[in-house]
């Protein structure tokens, strides 16, 4: 019987185990998704430091053409087509950070959603190591319940044994 007791503790603490390394995995495998999440969002700001150099680039240009138009009233429609391009230019990048923004705010999204699941997961996990540990209780009480009571067998007198009217629990 004891042997019994301790190949079913083994196999229950075997399973415990298996569980516990489960957990360990997915939350391993959460850790690689935010690591390329991390990874894509330095991506996101090497390209805004890029379009922020654009953006820089953009206001010589247009203090130069500030210039030329002092300068020179009589080229005011050359200047003013160069004036349009590069309206043009900063509409483009202006949709360029519109675009990002978006794409940032989709990132953002998904990374909320993955702390969300990540709750999710530690309550779960939470709830059924505290589910494995009142199990494990009601067996280790079993146990000691039953090593009790044979204990007291050996230790009662054989006169009390042979007493049909007491009853021991």
């Amino acid at each position: 019987m004891d042997r019994e007791l301790a190949v079913f503790l083994k196999t229950q603490f075997e399973g415990i185990k298996t569980q516990f390394e489960g957990i360990n995995t997915q939350f391993e495998s959460i850790n690689t998704r935010l690591d390329g999440i991390d990874t894509r969002l330095d991506g996101i700001d090497t390209r805004l430091d890029g379009i922020d150099t654009r953006l820089d680039g953009i206001d010589p240009r247009l203090d130069r053409i500030d210039t030329r138009l002092d300068v020179h009233d009589a080229n005011f429609k050359s200047i003013d087509r160069r004036f349009d391009e590069v309206q043009d230019q900063n509409r483009r990048t202006h949709v360029l950070i519109e675009d990002l923004t978006g794409k940032v705010e989709l990132l953002a999204e998904g990374h909320e959603a993955q702390d969300e699941k990540l709750d999710r997961r530690f309550d779960q996990a939470e709830a059924g190591r505290k589910e494995d540990r009142q199990h494990l209780e009601a067996l280790m009480r079993a146990t000691y319940l039953d090593l009790s009571r044979r204990d007291d067998k050996i230790h009662e007198p054989a006169e009390l044994a042979s007493r049909p009217s007491v009853k021991r629990p």
